[in-house]
């Protein structure tokens, strides 16, 4: 039977549970109690423009895709976009 990552390090670290410490508060039951805290120097801001404009990325291919399977699809979603 292979280990599992984890199992290995429990084994290696004589570890029978994962201490609190490295547990972050967001991932327990517990995560409404606690405020976010505030983004620092706007890291967090960046972080979620990324992540938005992933999902356009990603929806705009999905558009072009279907839009390019015929010439009156890609004239509409063409014209669409350049107004």
């Amino acid at each position: 039977m292979k280990m599992k990552n984890a199992e290995l390090f429990f084994m290696v670290e004589h570890l029978e549970e994962i201490p609190t410490s490295c547990i972050l508060k967001r991932w327990t039951k517990l995560a409404k109690v606690y405020p976010r805290s505030p983004p620092m120097n706007g890291m967090e801001n960046d972080m979620a423009q990324i992540v938005q404009y992933g999902s356009l990325i990603s929806m705009c291919n999905r558009l072009s895709y279907y839009a390019s399977q015929s010439s009156s699809s890609f004239m509409e979603t063409k014209n669409e976009i350049e107004i």
